[in-house]
């Protein structure tokens, strides 16, 4: 989805209005204002169970369609284009054409000719922080974060196939959402993990055992529920991003993709594993290329990326 601030222009509401330079607005900015995106399968929309998994935890029991003819066309599109609010939310899914919101202005217009599961829109400090991450040798529970910071977005993790969902970890047992996406992507298996020197043995092996490059031959899926910890990442041209996990953050990282993890200065995590099957734990230290799961991760997130290809996450 594509998004950028107006020009001033009175021209026919149906055009761009692009200032000139553009100035695109990240989908970051537009969850800044409340505004919520998935990207879905429009041709089976009847069948898609990503789009009744939304509809069910967000109690959209209503649904129609626009009809295809609209009498006196042009006065219900000025209608639609005066400025307004409504008192409950507004969800449309385009199925077929093209439109434009204008947000804040929030106006709805359809483009000159008639005619992206990703989940967004958290609160500020619901919202997983992640970074490049310099060059450092010292203690790898530092943030490692560059001067200047380079943040990394949502949006950039979902182009390397790191999904994520904030959830209430309060309440884990009986969090509804949590049991739709273990239902909605088979995560029949779970169990939980503490962290901290007075509970693991060898606490400070371990850590360096878990900080050893490496790649899995499933996904990787940790939900944190108390405490912090890194995960860091390899982005499509090798460099490291650290993604730091806190309270309620869930995090998946695709099979194939070269990571690492560590606690942070805190010492202490609890975390969630899920798993679709019987669980398998086995590392695959790097260099792993011909690895059939690292293989399929390269033809799917790395050489899209470079061709610059944008690729569906939640």
């Amino acid at each position: 989805m594509e998004a950028w601030y107006m020009e001033e222009a009175s021209e026919d509401q149906r055009l761009p209005h692009q200032k000139i330079p553009n100035q695109p607005v990240s989908l970051n900015k537009l969850e800044d204002i409340g505004v919520l995106y998935w990207h879905l399968n429009p041709k089976d929309y009847e069948n898609d169970k990503e789009l009744q998994e939304i509809r069910q935890t967000r109690g959209y029991n209503y649904m129609d369609l626009c009809p295809e003819k609209v009498e006196n066309y042009e006065e219900k599109l000025k209608n639609f284009f005066r400025e307004h609010i409504h008192a409950d939310e507004e969800i449309r899914y385009c199925l077929q054409g093209s439109g434009y919101f204008d947000a804040t202005q929030y106006a709805l217009s359809t483009q000159k000719s008639n005619g992206n599961h990703k989940k967004k829109n958290r609160k500020e400090e619901d919202t997983m922080e992640a970074w490049y991450m310099d060059e450092s040798s010292e203690d790898q529970r530092l943030p490692h974060q560059k001067n200047p910071n380079q943040p990394v977005s949502l949006n950039k993790l979902a182009d390397i196939g790191v999904l994520h969902w904030h959830l209430n970890p309060k309440d884990y047992e009986n969090d509804k959402e949590l049991q739709n996406i273990r239902q909605t992507r088979g995560y029949n298996y779970m169990d939980l993990l503490d962290l901290c020197p007075e509970k693991v043995e060898n606490y400070e092996g371990k850590l360096k055992n878990f900080f050893r490059e490496h790649i899995h031959a499933d996904e990787e899926i940790r939900y944190c529920l108390q405490g912090s910890g890194y995960f860091d990442v390899r982005d499509s041209d090798d460099r490291w991003i650290r993604i730091w996990i806190k309270e309620g953050d869930m995090i998946v990282l695709p099979a194939g993709i070269y990571h690492r993890f560590t606690l942070d200065k805190g010492n202490y995590v609890k975390l969630m594993r899920l798993f679709v099957g019987e669980p398998v734990w086995t590392c695959y230290n790097r260099p792993q290329e011909d690895h059939p799961a690292r293989v399929g991760y390269v033809k799917n997130f790395v050489d899209d990326n470079q061709q610059g290809v944008p690729l569906e996450a939640h």
